[in-house]
């Protein structure tokens, strides 16, 4: 009995096989070098040696009830129907990832985290999940009988507010070179938000001369402080990010705590703890006592969403 799990995002496709209660053979293909899903799929299937018996997917877009799936920051399209087919299954279980994220939260080991922020997190208390990586993921966690039941969101896509002038600006100038109808969270704190907060400085500022550099880039020359603009624009990222999470926080009453998964934050690490990050969580106004008490942990383990989707149980609804 070949288990597969899947975790779609939309840089990279990663895939493993659970056998028993471990997570074995971890591949990770770049979406790019695919048309679709499925030849990605077979490729793995082919190269680990392994028949299908049953898929679980972790699928960075929204889980529709037509069962068509399409990737906001990704070329792959597929109808899980036809996948059934193909593969010759029965029943495909398919999540939003940041829900199979957010699965993975109660069963994550001291280990698994990093204290970001300390506080005083209450047990089966609302959590909030959070990480920026191509896109940016949203999940919230509440408790029914002491069992967690997770709410995945679209929240990325909610408008981003601005803090103060310079972001208001940057915001301007990155929604008019962009021709974008708003500026979503998204647009800021991801890979892509980097670029485009970079961008922007650049522009505002007549640096015209400076090089166009990919996020990583960016993001690296910031950690060496090579680069005052790249240093600028990776604070300006964090300071909008612990606003957009301290929004979630309040939103859905995170007395349990807010996590942070995605791809960029443990790769910014050392800049990110340094950063403002934490003291611009906490500040909004009459409820900053409040915010001083909620608890945030960056999600170190690699794969949290195969966690979380060996921990859905098999038949559950497609979500």
């Amino acid at each position: 009995m070949s288990i597969i799990l899947t975790d779609i995002g939309a840089t990279n496709a990663r895939f493993a096989h659970l056998k028993g209660e471990s997570i074995q053979n971890v591949q990770v293909f770049k979406c790019a070098d695919y048309e679709n899903f499925y030849p990605a799929l077979k490729n793995y299937l082919e190269i680990s040696n392994l028949e299908i018996t049953e898929l679980k997917m972790a699928i960075a877009a929204p889980i529709r009830k037509n069962n068509i799936i399409d990737l906001a920051n990704n070329h792959w399209g597929f109808h899980l129907n036809e996948l059934k087919q193909q593969l010759g299954l029965d029943n495909i279980l398919a999540v939003n990832d940041f829900k199979a994220v957010a699965d993975s939260v109660p069963y994550l080991k001291p280990e698994d985290l990093t204290l970001i922020k300390k506080g005083i997190g209450r047990d089966k208390a609302p959590i909030g999940v959070i990480g920026p990586g191509t896109g940016l993921g949203v999940a919230s966690i509440i408790w029914h009988e002491g069992k967690p039941i997770i709410i995945p969101t679209e929240s990325g896509h909610l408008t981003v507010p601005a803090s103060n002038e310079r972001e208001f600006q940057i915001y301007q100038s990155i929604k008019k070179s962009n021709d974008y109808s708003h500026i979503s969270s998204e647009r800021i704190v991801s890979g892509k938000g980097l670029y485009n907060i970079y961008s922007a400085i650049k522009q505002l500022d007549d640096q015209q001369e400076a090089p166009i550099l990919k996020p990583s880039e960016i993001s690296n020359k910031a950690l060496n402080n090579e680069c005052d603009l790249c240093v600028e624009a990776l604070n300006i990222f964090c300071s909008v990010f612990a606003v957009i999470a301290s929004n979630l926080a309040l939103s859905i009453n995170a007395t349990g705590g807010i996590y942070i998964a995605g791809g960029i934050i443990p790769q910014i690490l050392p800049f990110f703890q340094k950063s403002d990050f934490n003291k611009v969580f906490i500040e909004k106004g009459r409820y900053s006592d409040y915010m001083n008490n909620v608890p945030v942990n960056l999600i170190k383990h690699e794969y949290p969403a195969f966690i979380g989707l060996q921990n859905i149980p098999s038949h559950s609804k497609t979500s």
